[in-house]
């Protein structure tokens, strides 16, 4: 009886195993999923980010446009209505020189001299009113192209303002989905995400790690390379020498500009992501950068690509604090390197400004604010 009453145990012991093993691991392929499907709205949410921000700079631009046709058509309206002025009393004063018919008779009938200074005098009446004629066709012509240059900066305004709202609604869309899909991960299966992100995240910065070690290094060796030759020609010019010992702690800044924007970024750490902000309580990735280094004095766009193109490229050898790193191509994302292979980012809906790891897959360069 004790034997059957063991094995019946031991059985269900074993199920109870297998069924929770099950489980655990339906679990884990459901948190696989919500990780990759996390990953991806990451990633389209940055890449929505940065086309909301470029247009809302085009759209500052039409608008500037907008408002200097606007101002070119009132004037131009103005000098018509001023030829239409002069046109009119040409007309008025043909009329009452009209009027004079028998006195000019009297001239035309008068001797040769006397008939020449009337000759000369209705060719100026004619004159006139034509000079009336073209300045007032001529103040027309202007104001119809002002009209039509004005026409075309309001729709290019209109048609970015029509863009803004749907790119907006669509990243309403992406954070609605990506809040959704975060909300999926607590209970039973949230430590199991975890782990899995931190694991897919150590995985792709080791990856990425060694691909743009291994780009530098083969970089390096070209420079040093080159060097030698300098140097076998009698040239002493060779590679500069970079401080790699960070120290434990975050390493100070080369300058002042840079170290005050290290110290903005720092201390905006813990607010949270919102696509299009730029402070004081929520930034997105570009608005951050853009304000640490206004906080320096020194004016970027509220645009990854835009500060891509407005720094100087640095290698990773010459990386210093306050350089900003950049993601993906093309660029969607960035965040201010404060040392240690760390930077201080705005990552996306339901995080906070942070630090992360500059190792991440997407990894596009890094750039010198100078």
């Amino acid at each position: 009886m004790a034997a059957v009453t063991a094995s019946i145990s031991a059985s269900a012991l074993i199920s109870s195993a297998t069924a929770r093993a099950d489980s655990l691991s339906s679990a884990r392929a459901e948190a696989a999923q919500i990780t990759a499907q996390l990953s991806q709205l990451n990633q389209a949410e940055a890449a929505a980010d940065e086309r909301y921000n470029q247009a809302q700079i085009a759209l500052s631009a039409d608008q500037s446009r907008q408002t200097a046709a606007r101002e070119a058509e009132r004037a131009a309206a103005s000098a018509v209505a001023a030829k239409r002025s002069i046109l009119q009393q040409a007309a008025v004063n043909a009329y009452v020189d009209g009027g004079q018919g028998n006195s000019i008779s009297e001239l035309i009938q008068s001797n040769a001299a006397d008939v020449g200074a009337a000759e000369s005098y209705l060719n100026s009446m004619v004159d006139t009113q034509q000079s009336a004629v073209d300045g007032f066709r001529a103040a027309e012509a202007t104001l119809a192209q002002q009209e039509s240059v004005l026409a075309k900066a309001t729709k290019a305004a209109a048609a970015q303002v029509g863009q803004i709202a749907a790119i907006r609604q669509n990243l309403n869309a992406t954070a609605t989905q990506e809040s959704t899909t975060l909300n999926q991960v607590k209970g039973k299966i949230a430590q199991i995400v975890a782990a899995d992100e931190a694991a897919a995240a150590a995985a792709a910065a080791a990856r990425a790690k060694a691909a743009y070690e291994a780009q530098q290094a083969a970089l390096a060796a070209q420079a040093q390379a080159q060097a030698q030759a300098q140097a076998n020609q009698g040239d002493s010019g060779g590679l500069g020498n970079y401080n790699s010992n960070l120290g434990n702690g975050l390493p100070p800044a080369l300058n002042g500009n840079a170290q005050a924007a290290v110290n903005y970024a720092l201390a905006q750490l813990g607010k949270p992501y919102q696509y299009g902000a730029s402070g004081p309580d929520s930034f997105d990735c570009s608005g951050l950068t853009m304000e640490a280094w206004a906080a320096a004095g020194v004016g970027l766009p509220h645009s990854a690509a835009g500060q891509w193109d407005d720094t100087v490229r640095v290698s990773y050898a010459q990386l210093q604090p306050g350089d900003l790193v950049f993601f993906y191509q093309p660029v969607d994302h960035v965040g201010i390197y404060v040392g240690n292979g760390t930077m201080i980012d705005a990552p996306h809906t339901g995080a906070n400004v942070e630090y992360d790891s500059i190792w991440w897959s997407g990894l596009d360069g890094f750039g010198r604010v100078t």
